[in-house]
């Protein structure tokens, strides 16, 4: 009889501690009564934080302008990327849109365009301030993208001109 009642106070007293931890976290953003249209504005929110302030952009204009023509063309000869695409980006000056509209803060960068990334040589990473841990700075065809190196979530994108 004792050990019924001690099995059932212990049970009572650890629930009373757990239920206002469960109740406390509350639903997960994807899972609340939101409209789709607050989803996507709360996560344009989150995707417009600038990760590289003016100085940093500056910075690597002006280490990048070597590698462009008097034409403000980036020169495609040291180019990685596909001969088809190459030839388009040497004929417009700018990456098809499909390939851009993939390349926005807020989304994951496609692992198509990540293997024709650079990461930014380490002379240009040593002056620029550092960014968020586990982020990496990566140079795709014009375009310098800040992102999580596990998860390739773009934190940040500017064009170089």
């Amino acid at each position: 009889m004792i050990k019924q009642k001690l099995t059932l106070i212990s049970l009572a007293v650890a629930f009373a501690i757990s239920a206002p931890v469960v109740m406390a976290k509350g639903k997960p953003e994807h899972a609340q009564n939101k409209s789709e249209k607050e989803v996507k504005q709360s996560k344009a929110k989150q995707s417009n934080k600038r990760h590289f302030d003016d100085g940093a952009r500056d910075t690597i204009r002006n280490y990048y302008d070597r590698y462009y023509d008097d034409r403000g063309r980036l020169d495609t000869s040291r180019s990685d990327l596909p001969p088809g695409l190459q030839k388009k980006y040497q004929r417009t000056g700018q990456l098809p849109p499909g390939w851009q509209k993939k390349v926005q803060a807020g989304h994951v960068l496609p692992i198509d365009i990540y293997r024709y990334g650079h990461e930014i040589p380490y002379d240009l990473r040593r002056r620029l301030p550092l960014g968020p841990v586990g982020s990496k700075i990566i140079e795709v065809e014009g375009k310098i993208i800040r992102l999580m190196e596990g998860t390739r979530m773009i934190l940040d994108v500017f064009d170089i001109r």
